[in-house]
């Protein structure tokens, strides 16, 4: 099962990567994909990685998703399908290449 271990300028670093690769294919979901990038930190939050160094299985990362997915769900009902996409994007990002690239994934 692979573990996500990285930093948050090593995110950083990667999301950035990430939305111009994903733009530079689809650029008329260039907004998704910012969308993604400005939800990564409340994720982060979410999951309560406030340490030097972020570190989440494979497993962890599909749960929490899905309950951070709920959470804004209830929150904001009118975002339903922005919510989901974005959700589906954030596993979409720590599933891209891009990681492996950035060398935030062991196993």
């Amino acid at each position: 099962m692979p573990q996500y271990v990285f930093s948050r300028a090593t995110l950083d670093k990667a999301i950035d990567d990430w939305v111009t690769r994903k733009t530079s294919k689809y650029s008329e979901k260039e907004e998704s994909f910012l969308i993604v990038k400005a939800a990564l930190p409340w994720l982060l939050e979410h999951l309560k990685q406030f340490n030097a160094v972020c570190s989440l299985n494979e497993d962890t990362l599909l749960h929490e998703v899905r309950v951070f997915a709920k959470v804004q769900i209830k929150a904001y009902p009118h975002q339903k399908t922005r919510i989901d996409e974005t959700c589906a994007l954030i596993i979409d990002f720590f599933h891209s290449d891009v990681v492996r690239d950035h060398k935030m994934i062991i196993g």
